[in-house]
């Protein structure tokens, strides 16, 4: 049997013409290319949870989203890129909080907060990221797509998980190097961390045993995994004047 691929040719009918969408007259919408890509992605996410991925065309998308077809594909090819991106913006958007906490203390300050509060911060932003309806959601889409579309699951691992295990990495790294922690492998040690806090619940709502968690469960298991983990690799400092 022939592996189905991303392509154009499948997604679309052969006699689409581009995608072109009628739009209310008027003055046209000056909108700039991150609105318009924000906007797209947004309606994609939704079209993508309802229809599923096979299902889900590149003309769907753009109807509901009230761009024309060809407007999507200035930004990508592919749906696969397209889904990547979805997951980029989640990824990025964690990113951007934990660095603007991050930025707000210098290293002095991060001293007076304690390793343990920093580790909290950071741990929480992800869990909630994670322990969420369309995280849960958007894993179950790619587990269903991922032997006929591998590179869908590519994608998500890349930027989804792999991404945040990078960052909680970085901050490891960069806490051992001050010689508030012991690790011998920070990307190792980032990723038994980070599931310490989500494996078993996200593994649980993904199988439909339970719901997501509320955030009260959440941050009582943010707190227990930093505990335990600064436990074991603390050099004995904890981070604090």
């Amino acid at each position: 049997m022939t592996k189905p691929t991303d392509t154009r040719d499948i997604d679309e009918d052969q006699d689409d013409k581009m995608g072109e969408i009628k739009r209310p007259r008027g003055r046209p919408q000056n909108r700039s290319d991150a609105d318009t890509r924000h906007l797209i992605l947004q309606t994609a996410t939704q079209v993508l949870l309802e229809n599923g991925y096979t299902a889900t065309r590149m003309e769907t998308v753009a109807r509901q989203a009230g761009v024309a077809k060809r407007t999507i594909y200035r930004f990508w090819t592919t749906k696969s890129e397209l889904l990547a991106a979805i997951v980029a913006e989640r990824s990025e958007k964690l990113a951007e909080r934990v660095d603007d906490f991050l930025h707000t203390i210098h290293p002095e300050s991060l001293d007076k907060l304690g390793l343990k509060h920093a580790l909290e911060h950071i741990l929480s932003e992800f869990a909630h990221l994670v322990l969420s309806d369309q995280t849960v959601a958007f894993y179950r889409l790619v587990t269903a797509e991922a032997l006929n579309f591998p590179e869908v699951a590519r994608a998500f691992y890349r930027e989804g998980p792999a991404r945040s295990s990078a960052m909680v990495a970085r901050f490891l790294e960069q806490q051992q190097k001050r010689g508030l922690i012991r690790l011998d492998d920070p990307a190792m040690a980032a990723s038994m961390l980070l599931s310490m806090v989500t494996a078993d619940p996200f593994r649980s709502a993904t199988l439909g045993l339970i719901s997501v968690p509320e955030d009260r469960e959440i941050e009582e298991r943010v707190t227990l995994a930093a505990a335990l983990f600064l436990e074991g690799c603390s050099t004995g400092s904890t981070g604090k004047e």
